[in-house]
C-alpha cells in the first residue's frame, strides 16, 4: 500500500504541477492537452523541468523510484492518462482540488480511476519495488 501512495503522490504532484503552468486565459481542453503533451514529451518534459524548481523536484523524486527511462517515461504517460478523467467536467478548479484530495489521500482517490488505470498503478508500484513473491 505504501508503494502505491508514493506512486500516487508522484504521479498526482507532476499532474498538479504541470497544471498549474498552463496559462490561465486558456480554455480547458487546449490546457488540459497542452499538459499532457509535456507530460507524454520527452523534449516537453525535459523543458518544462529546466524551467520550473517544482517540476525538478517532482522529476527528481520519480528517478528515485523508478529503475530506467522507461519506467520513468510510464509514470508519466500514466499522470497524462488521469488527467482524461476530467475532461467532461471542463472544471480547472474542481480537477485542482481533486489533486490535491489526492495527495492527501491516494487511496480514496485510487477508488475513482479506470480499471485500465488501476492495472497501470499496480503494475508501476511492482516495477519501482517488487514484492517477494507478489504478481502484479
Amino acid at each position: 500500500m505504501m508503494k502505491r501512495k508514493v506512486l500516487f503522490f508522484l504521479l498526482l504532484l507532476g499532474a498538479g504541477m504541470a497544471v498549474a503552468q498552463t496559462p490561465e486565459d486558456s480554455m480547458f481542453d487546449d490546457s488540459l492537452q497542452k499538459t499532457q503533451n509535456v507530460l507524454q514529451d520527452q523534449a516537453q518534459r525535459d523543458k518544462a523541468i529546466s524551467e520550473s524548481s517544482d517540476a525538478k523536484k517532482v522529476d527528481e523524486q520519480v528517478k528515485k523510484l523508478a529503475p530506467d527511462e522507461n519506467t520513468r517515461a510510464e509514470f508519466y504517460e500514466l499522470a497524462a492518462d488521469m488527467l482524461n478523467n476530467y475532461k467532461s467536467e471542463k472544471d480547472e478548479e474542481k480537477m485542482k482540488k481533486s489533486i490535491q484530495q489526492g495527495m492527501r489521500n491516494p487511496a480514496e482517490y485510487y477508488k475513482q480511476l479506470t480499471p485500465e488505470q488501476k492495472k497501470k498503478v499496480e503494475e508501476l508500484s511492482y516495477k519501482i519495488n517488487p514484492g517477494p513473491s507478489q504478481a502484479p
